[in-house]
């Protein structure tokens, strides 16, 4: 059976197709229920990704080393913010979070349109779908952070002795809310 983290990111992607459709209708249409179901879709998305970034955090913390990434970059022993900061130690945990601060972005376009021109917010809105089905797609078909082992170890590998840095807890993730935010103005 999968993951239920695995299973998020599966809806996750639907919802974002889901949402991406219902935007590009309400492009060529401009009915406004085509807009509130889009709305909707992305609503589902953002939540359905934090859902899936939770539950790999409380993987990390709690040990779950019946998945290959807790394996790959946490340990019993290692204190409770490295396991934290484990997240973003390797491929999949790393597409996890910038797509999880990327659903966050696109929910607050989204929502913050009120005061502007719609067929603009809809506009920018299908650009960051698009980058953000991209990123659910590789997570779901090539980078699975919710991969399970075949057999479970009693221990993990340990986080790299590189990230055990005080600043490494919060360097990526800020590095991360200055790249993703980019795709806003892009888009």
């Amino acid at each position: 059976m999968a993951h239920p983290g695995y299973f998020f990111l599966m809806l996750a992607l639907a919802s974002g197709v889901y949402a991406l459709v219902f935007e590009i209708i309400y492009l060529t249409k401009k009915d406004e229920k085509t807009l509130f179901r889009a709305q909707g879709g992305v609503a589902i998305l953002t939540f359905l990704v934090m859902l899936a970034a939770l539950t790999l955090a409380f993987a990390l913390v709690t040990s779950d080393f019946s998945l290959k990434y807790v394996t790959d970059y946490t340990d019993t022993g290692l204190p409770f913010i490295y396991k934290l900061s484990a997240f973003w130690a390797g491929n999949a945990g790393s597409l996890l979070l910038w797509a999880a601060v990327l659903a966050l972005y696109t929910a607050l376009v989204t929502f913050s349109g009120k005061n502007h021109d719609q067929g603009v917010s809809a506009c920018v809105t299908v650009l960051l779908l698009i980058n953000l089905i991209f990123f659910l797609s590789s997570m779901v078909f090539f980078a699975n952070p919710f991969e399970r082992n075949l057999v479970i170890p009693p221990e993990g590998r340990g986080l790299n002795p590189m990230l055990r840095n005080p600043w490494m807890i919060i360097h990526p993730v800020l590095l991360y809310l200055g790249y993703i935010g980019f795709a806003v103005p892009f888009a």
